[in-house]
């Protein structure tokens, strides 16, 4: 009778840790999300992930994922990546309408000032007008998205290379006149190692070209949309409520120097 019992209680014991475990399994919802080595937004060659990977991976714990993966490129095969369905969406992107065609966009996020760099003592002249580019070798990365008026530029002579510090080093070697870049990601490499001897070599024009918000770029061809888009939404909504968003800003000492417009 004794034996009839303790063996009923180990039946119910393993059902119910069968129900649990297969409710706890039914929850545990992952993504895949294709990024590049951009600091101080995101790395993972920091001592910290950076602002925006917390962020992101914030909203999605907000919603019950147990993790985000970030798959680290250069960014060309980032976007090439994310845009065959391989991974559900790509960031840090800026928004552009000529991606729409494959890529859903999320809320915003806070992102930095994008502006024009040259070294101290060159003789390029910018009045906030794309036609004063004209005359110079404009230095831009592979695949980013800058600004509509420079991106549909065909007059400007463009110098790609494959990431923000080989567009640096050009400028620094003059293989380039002047380039595009966000301002935190190159006060972030100025004070790098290889670039901070340079750092009072360089300067930045005024105005700035404009304050871009961040966004990710969620794949059409991913067999998780539209879900995991607007799971991202409710996430990162949850966490500007909470003030979780403005805690991690403030950890990372960007309050004010980041916004969405």
């Amino acid at each position: 009778m004794k034996r009839n019992v303790l063996n009923l209680l180990f039946m119910v014991l393993l059902v119910l840790s069968l129900v649990f475990t297969g409710n706890a399994l039914a929850g545990d919802k992952n993504t895949r999300l294709t990024t590049l080595e951009w600091p101080p937004y995101i790395s993972q060659n920091i001592d910290s992930p950076g602002y925006l990977a917390e962020v992101v991976k914030g909203a999605f714990s907000e919603v019950g994922y147990s993790n985000a993966n970030f798959i680290f490129l250069e960014w060309t095969e980032a976007v090439r990546l994310a845009q065959a369905g391989k991974a559900d969406a790509s960031f840090p992107e800026y928004f552009s309408t000529d991606r729409e065609k494959d890529f859903e966009f999320s809320d915003a996020m806070p992102g930095g000032a994008l502006a024009l760099a040259k070294l101290k003592g060159s003789n390029v002249t910018y009045t906030g007008q794309v036609q004063d580019l004209k005359p110079y070798k404009l230095g831009v990365v592979a695949g980013y998205i800058n600004t509509e008026a420079i991106d549909s530029a065909d007059f400007i002579t463009k110098v790609e290379s494959e990431d923000d510090s080989v567009n640096l080093k050009n400028l620094i070697a003059k293989k380039v006149d002047v380039i595009v870049i966000d301002r935190l990601v190159a006060d972030m490499l100025l004070q790098g190692t290889f670039f901070s001897r340079f750092a009072d070599k360089v300067d930045f024009l005024e105005p700035i070209l404009e304050v871009k918000p961040l966004f990710l770029a969620f794949s059409k061809n991913s067999p998780n949309m539209p879900g995991v888009k607007e799971d991202f939404n409710k996430g990162l909504s949850a966490l500007n409520a909470s003030g979780k968003l403005d805690a991690i800003l403030k950890k990372y000492g960007l309050e004010g120097k980041v916004g969405t417009e």
